[in-house]
């Protein structure tokens, strides 16, 4: 995806200002971030949990 959609949504899912995802969350070039949601939190929807962020691809093959 492109790091303005990417940043934009993390910040919907954290709950913080959008106006300020340069501020708050940096992206570099096909880095990637993974949110998961734990049961429970606001209207029982579930919390975000920030479980990599801005986390660089791995392009080298499993025997490298």
């Amino acid at each position: 995806g492109h790091n303005h959609v990417n940043r934009l949504r993390l910040c919907l899912h954290l709950g913080w200002p959008m106006a300020e995802y340069r501020e708050r969350i940096g992206q570099d070039p096909a880095a990637y971030s993974v949110l998961t949601y734990v049961a429970g939190g606001p209207a029982g929807g579930g919390s975000p949990v920030v479980r990599r962020l801005n986390t660089a691809a791995d392009w080298r093959s499993p025997s490298d």
